[in-house]
């Protein structure tokens, strides 16, 4: 999982990588596996599943344990800050803009780091201000809702996006009601004031999900992964996928 926060200068001003290793299991009697990883020592705030035996992993850096019947998280842990390298598998930027009681937000999404791999259930949620009414969404690609229940906001959803791909475009236009509150008239007079109610109506940031099949953005991968104490034969399968956890970029 990605957890991250992109200013609008499209810097990277927070990164954060963190993940599980999850485990399903449909071996009889009470086999002792080996699990090896390529990166052990990258990995910081491990937690492991009561079957794990921890003075394994540290002496060896090798996860050893008994697995229960069924699915199960065997670790969760994050990426220590000196290993990190911050890629993102993609980026998002804006541009916003402002006429009378118009309002304007251009967003462009285009395909980042990731190995080639595709990206895909790409969605964005732009939460409008409270204000914001006669809503307008144009894009070419993907589609898009409006919801104006509560709290006005609009997501963009893109099914997939691959390596080479050019950038998508979606513009959000809407309209702002003005102030009627006593405060609101009196403060026109204030420049603080008048920048604070211009920042209020304008959008401030849109909310990334997504998921990267086959790619792994810690670089943490399996090296092996051995069985003891049993004889058959050990069919087993690997599979990585990245998603985005908390992926915010301002405005």
């Amino acid at each position: 999982r990605i957890d991250t926060i992109v200013d609008a200068n499209g810097s990277v001003v927070s990164y954060d990588i963190s993940g599980d290793i999850g485990c399903k299991s449909k071996l009889s009697g009470m086999p002792d596996l080996l699990l090896a990883l390529n990166k052990p020592e990258t990995m910081d705030d491990v937690a492991f599943h009561p079957c794990v035996r921890i003075n394994k992993w540290e002496s060896e850096g090798i996860i050893g344990f008994v697995p229960p019947d069924g699915q199960f998280k065997l670790a969760s842990f994050h990426v220590a800050s000196e290993s990190l390298r911050r890629t993102l598998p993609l980026y998002v930027s804006a541009a916003t803009s402002r006429q009378d009681s118009s309002r304007t937000i251009d967003l462009t999404i285009e395909p980042g780091q990731c190995e080639g791999k595709p990206i895909e259930k790409v969605q964005i949620r732009v939460p409008l201000p409270p204000s914001a009414y006669n809503i307008r969404v144009q894009c070419k690609t993907g589609t898009h809702t409006v919801s104006t229940a509560r709290t006005p906001q609009v997501e963009w959803s893109i099914k997939s996006l691959k390596q080479g791909d050019q950038s998508s475009r979606v513009t959000i236009q809407y309209l702002v009601r003005p102030s009627a509150s006593p405060a609101s008239s009196i403060s026109k007079s204030s420049p603080h004031s008048s920048s604070a109610d211009q920042k209020q109506d304008m959008a401030q940031a849109g909310f990334v999900d997504f998921e990267v099949a086959g790619y792994s953005v810690s670089s943490i991968k399996v090296d092996s992964l051995r069985m003891l104490r049993e004889s058959y034969k050990l069919f087993k399968g690997v599979r990585y996928v990245t998603k985005a956890g908390s992926f915010q970029v301002r405005f």
